[in-house]
């Protein structure tokens, strides 16, 4: 017999899948409609390739902390995915704390990544990070946690209330009464 618990889990290993896909997603209509350029013809004119096209996305990640097993776990999809795209991946963790995050999140910039996402450590804190990344012309993605900032791209994440109707309607099959 199933428990609440297993259904639970079940659910909630489903969902991370669908919040992975959702978010590679997002990232891809990121990239295309936030970072698309018109190629410019080359000096020459021989049709080479614009330089442009032959660049290596590069993803920057900036997870709120890697102690967890949960965000291992999507740092783990976040890398596997973005190597199957034939994406370059950089990531770091910030510990819980906003203002390494926020340290953190201007050395991605520096590294030269193409879209950010964020795992905010501090919802407002991470603010600061986004308009950086916003300055220097790169979208934000914010993951799981709402960043209190109006320059966000993208935003990907759970539906709370949901996972509140599943669990509810799990307890109530397995214990109908009392």
């Amino acid at each position: 017999m199933l428990s609440v618990k297993n259904i639970i889990k079940g659910e909630y290993k489903q969902m991370k899948r669908l919040v992975s896909v959702l978010l590679i997603t997002c990232l891809a209509i990121t990239l295309l409609v936030g970072c698309g350029q018109s190629p410019t013809p080359s000096d020459e004119g021989e049709g080479e390739p614009d330089a442009q096209e032959e660049k290596q996305i590069t993803v920057g990640f900036s997870f709120p902390t890697l102690q967890e097993e949960r965000w291992q776990t999507e740092k783990d999809l976040a890398e596997e995915k973005s190597k199957e795209l034939g994406a370059n991946f950089i990531y770091q963790d910030a510990n819980t704390d906003a203002t390494t995050q926020n340290s953190q999140i201007e050395n991605l910039i520096t590294q030269g990544i193409d879209v950010l996402i964020i795992g905010a450590a501090d919802t407002k804190a991470a603010a600061t990070g986004v308009a950086a990344a916003q300055e220097a012309g790169i979208p934000v993605i914010a993951y799981l946690r709402m960043v209190d900032s109006d320059k966000l791209d993208c935003f990907v994440g759970y539906d709370f209330v949901r996972i509140g109707e599943i669990m509810a309607e799990a307890a109530l099959e397995s214990v109908p009464k009392g």
